[in-house]
């Protein structure tokens, strides 16, 4: 079956509800990293963490939430985000882009790969910064059940610069940002006209004039982070358009803050594109909703990953039993690492070895200069060898002790046929040389593992089970396995 174009949905404002990951906080190390990683960043930069706010203490109201601590909400909402495209991963969603809604690019762009989860808890902390400086005098966000053209009429109306219309979200709803005494006018007018005018827990009037002064604290606290190139596009609905590697993103980010999100116009670009699914990262299903009436025609299949009255664990599960039903999750390419004792370094390659490796990588050079350029770079050439080694096995998702564990069990099958694509790599686990012939058995070769990593990390041999995760569990850095590995 032909591969689906799919997008997924970050959401901004609201995405959160009492008992949201009880589940996956306390039962999924990526879940718990992410906000591990928020906590620390949050302690250095506000004083508080997320975790002990959500999960260690009953959880309280939305509505309680954000008049207690907004700020801490808004970090929990980019974790919950983030945290939930980690699960996707790890389930081997693979979209075709990443759309983000209003405060929602922020953890669009981290999952996209342009900046780390901790890069991007440091956005929200400046950006939480940048708005306790602002006085906006009780302005606020509310909703308007009229299309885009009638809420422009309204703004128009009462010719006040102080009010602006904020997102475009659907036919039926749009949302305007302006002081207090400006949207109260626009409230008293929308009685009058038989409006709906639906007041949103929102701390700040987001993306009208009067968050202008944010704009260039919020982007001088950022300037010292350097963003990646993108993994996944992203579509911006704020700036109508995919961003570009020219794009300075921490200087779009700023922006945003004044610009109007048009989320409508965004959908249906998708849609003539190609887009038919749509998966939302986060708590709730406000996008879902969202997008089902934009495209109600086209019946656009929306899919909700975390929803509060089937609990995390099943509303994730039946989300990946949706997508899985439209071949929206790709088949796990399963790599297995077949290991084997080294018979040589660098610098003992015998002269039929050295003379193969040369007209490989170098054919038609004289055997004595590739000799002379090995005697010289070859240690060199092993270092960058295991760097790209290494960088193979993250961008495949294969952590070390995932490595050594398939290699264990690979041990144990005496003809392998796996039933996806497999990769055989033969990589060093032991700097003594022993005969091809001899072989190693599975026990033994975990023994030999456990005490080398035992001896060189003062760890006693025990914590080295087969399930333990190093660096989640035991703090065991990649860098330091790639040593390890190399011995």
């Amino acid at each position: 079956m032909e591969k689906q174009s799919l997008a997924v949905l970050f959401p901004g404002q609201g995405a959160f509800y009492k008992g949201v990951f009880d589940y996956f906080y306390h039962n999924n190390s990526k879940v718990k990293e992410v906000f591990d990683t928020v906590d620390r960043v949050a302690s250095a930069h506000l004083k508080f963490t997320v975790s002990d706010k959500i999960w260690g203490q009953p959880t309280t109201s939305f509505d309680q939430v954000v008049k207690e601590t907004p700020d801490l909400l808004q970090l929990a909402m980019y974790g919950i985000s983030v945290a939930t495209y980690a699960l996707l991963e790890e389930q081997n969603v693979e979209p075709t882009l990443l759309v983000g809604h209003s405060f929602g690019e922020i953890a669009a762009l981290v999952s996209a790969g342009a900046f780390t989860v901790e890069q991007g808890a440091e956005i929200v902390c400046h950006r939480v910064l940048s708005l306790r400086e602002l006085d906006t005098s009780g302005g606020y966000m509310a909703a308007l059940g009229v299309d885009a053209h009638r809420a422009y009429k309204i703004v128009d109306l009462l010719n006040n610069k102080q009010a602006a219309v904020a997102v475009e979200n659907h036919l039926s709803q749009t949302v305007i940002s302006g002081t207090k005494e400006v949207m109260d006018a626009v409230g008293d007018l929308c009685r009058i006209l038989q409006i709906t005018f639906t007041k949103l827990n929102s701390p700040y009037p987001f993306h009208s004039p009067l968050m202008q002064p944010a704009v260039e604290a919020f982007s001088a606290r950022m300037r010292h982070l350097q963003a990646a190139p993108l993994k996944t596009p992203v579509y911006s609905p704020i700036m109508e358009r995919y961003y570009q590697p020219e794009d300075v993103l921490t200087d779009c980010l700023a922006g945003h803050l004044v610009m109007p999100v048009r989320f409508i116009g965004s959908v249906q670009r998708l849609h003539q594109e190609g887009t038919h699914f749509f998966v939302e990262s986060s708590a709730l299903d406000t996008l879902s909703k969202i997008v089902t009436r934009i495209l109600k025609e086209a019946e656009p299949i929306t899919i909700p990953t975390l929803l509060p009255r089937l609990g995390d664990e099943k509303s994730f599960e039946n989300a990946i039993n949706t997508m899985k039903t439209y071949n929206l999750v790709s088949e796990k390419k399963e790599i297995v690492i077949m290991m084997t004792e080294p018979t040589h370094t660098p610098d003992t390659l015998d002269d039929s070895l050295i003379e193969n490796l040369g007209n490989t990588i170098f054919p038609g050079i004289a055997k004595a200069t590739f000799e002379a350029f090995w005697a010289d770079r070859g240690k060199n050439i092993a270092g960058y060898a295991m760097e790209e080694f290494e960088d193979f096995l993250a961008s495949n998702k294969i952590s070390f002790a995932q490595l050594f564990t398939q290699a264990l069990s690979s041990m144990e099958m005496a003809e392998p046929a796996p039933a996806s694509p497999v990769l055989t790599v033969t990589a060093p686990v032991s700097a003594s040389p022993a005969p091809a012939s001899a072989g190693l058995s599975r026990e033994k070769l975990f023994k030999e593992l456990t005490a080398l990593y035992a001896t060189a990390l003062e760890y006693p041999e025990e914590v080295f089970s087969e399930e333990v995760e190093l660096e989640g569990e035991l703090g065991i850095d990649s860098v330091k396995q790639t040593e390890l590995l190399a011995r």
